[in-house]
């Protein structure tokens, strides 16, 4: 099975070790040129293809997430520290707000071997992020379409057309828990 790395952050975290989140939701970012004016065609061996109206031209992006079948493991915040002569890791979604003082580590820079969640893929499909439902808000681990959205913003707004309003073509990866 092919492992790759996927990054949350420590409120989803904490909803995948409850059992709330089997779904998340990540901007599909074509290696060139963007998307915009393209419609979504299908999805292929972890390859989506976008056509522009005309139906010629196309642009592929593959899925960072892989295939069905294949394993994601978490990267989070995390911090190490000798604790009685022994090596502990920490996780900062573990801990309180202002923590106890243990260095943290950004989790883009978490080793496969520090990670303490895996996952399996279990669906992969392209939609607009203004797609969801409900139904798959509370598989990402909030209320509703409404929390989503706002969780959404506060998280991508920032990115290059990631907000909610420009409605971004994202991968819908579900997963669950190893």
């Amino acid at each position: 099975m092919i492992e790759r790395p996927i990054l949350f952050k420590g409120e989803m975290v904490q909803a995948i070790l409850r059992g709330e989140k089997t779904q998340t939701r990540r901007i599909v970012k074509p290696r060139k040129g963007g998307l915009h004016g393209l419609v979504f065609r299908d999805i292929v061996a972890g390859e989506a293809t976008f056509l522009d109206p005309s139906g010629w031209a196309s642009q592929r992006v593959r899925s960072p997430y892989g295939v069905l079948g294949n394993g994601l493991w978490v990267r989070e915040t995390w911090a190490q520290r000798v604790v009685s002569g022994n090596l502990y890791t920490f996780y900062r979604a573990d801990c309180e707000p202002d923590g106890d003082g243990a260095p943290w580590h950004p989790s883009i820079f978490m080793s496969r071997n520090n990670s303490r969640i895996d996952l399996f893929l279990t669906g992969l499909r392209v939609e607009r992020v203004q797609e969801i439902t409900d139904t798959d808000a509370r598989a990402e681990g909030v209320a509703d379409r409404d929390a989503y959205a706002a969780l959404w913003d506060k998280i991508n707004a920032a990115q290059p057309f990631g907000a909610w309003r420009a409605n971004p073509f994202v991968w819908v990866v579900g997963f669950e828990r190893m």
